[in-house]
């Protein structure tokens, strides 16, 4: 069914999706379109703000950062991993699959691996973007269909930039990890370290890796002498 859901927002999708002035304002004698769909759709965003990251409320993260912190960290490293690349990836789509590709947890919260089977992890994902996106495009015209479209490429990894940002995902989790066992003693997340190893391979990603698991490293065992 979400494979299907796919093939349809492929097929339907706008190719220009900028809205003209006249179209959000209305013209004379034209009602504006109602904005509660918006309205809603930019509320789930701000809970985000306050959805704590799962994996490290249960390694006891002090202050674990909230969703959308993270999102905001993926987009910055494609952003980076983008330039680094020199053209061979699309920057403004990586960037915008970021930002959104987290979103349905606005609404399922932060399920981590393992919580849920993985197929009802992204029926419940599924449902909740339809949720969010059908309601947006009942404000904005196109504007809903545009970001499912974003999801879903980095749900089925259609795209490189898809690609791209799933790889940020993994490469902004242990940049994370980092600082926190750097801010607060004794605490060892190097299960992230060792889930993500062999992940990250795109070169624009894979040399920031290298250089923070080698200083990673040199911490460790400069904090065992």
């Amino acid at each position: 069914l979400l494979e299907q859901k796919f093939q349809s927002h492929q097929a339907t999708k706008k190719s220009d999706l900028a809205c003209e002035d006249a179209d959000n304002k209305g013209r004379e004698g034209i009602p504006l379109a109602p904005l509660s769909g918006l309205l809603s759709f930019t509320d789930a965003c701000n809970r985000l703000k306050a959805t704590p990251r799962t994996g490290w409320v249960m390694r006891g993260v002090n202050n674990p950062e909230g969703v959308s912190a993270h999102s905001w960290g993926v987009a910055m490293l494609a952003l980076i991993a983008s330039k680094r690349a020199r053209g061979q990836l699309y920057s403004t789509k990586a960037i915008e699959i970021a930002l959104v590709h987290d979103l349905a947890e606005s609404i399922v919260g932060d399920l981590v691996p393992g919580e849920v089977p993985k197929e009802e992890k992204r029926k419940l994902e599924s449902n909740a973007m339809s949720t969010l996106c059908d309601e947006l495009e009942a404000s904005e015209d196109g504007l809903g269909n545009y970001i499912m479209d974003l999801w879903l490429q980095y749900e089925f990894q259609t795209t490189s930039e898809a690609q791209l940002v799933k790889q940020c995902d993994k490469l902004e989790m242990v940049l994370q990890a980092d600082r926190y066992e750097r801010d607060q003693a004794g605490l060892d997340l190097s299960e992230f370290f060792d889930y993500t190893v062999g992940m990250i391979t795109i070169p624009a990603l894979k040399s920031i890796d290298d250089a923070l698991r080698a200083s990673r490293n040199a911490r460790k065992q400069s904090e065992a002498t």
